[in-house]
């Protein structure tokens, strides 16, 4: 059982880790073992807060992208 802050947590690091791998699975996969959980438990938290890696909800979406570039650029 996790406490309640690991989920947002995970997520948040989900969407500053997504401009360092190929895909959102990718991200998902590295972050997984970080935090002890299975992959699909965070696929989950990943799915239920959209817009993190590039989901449905617009203004997120474009954030994320957003920062997939300026992470990009920095490097």
């Amino acid at each position: 059982m996790f406490t309640p802050h690991v989920p947002v947590y995970a997520v948040r690091m989900a969407l500053e880790r997504c401009g360092e791998h190929p895909s959102p699975w990718a991200a998902i996969q590295a972050i997984a073992g970080t935090i002890c959980s299975v992959r699909q438990t965070l696929q989950t938290w990943v799915k239920q807060n959209e817009g993190v890696c590039g989901g449905r909800n617009g203004e997120s979406t474009v954030g994320a992208r957003r920062f997939k570039l300026l992470v990009r650029e920095v490097r």
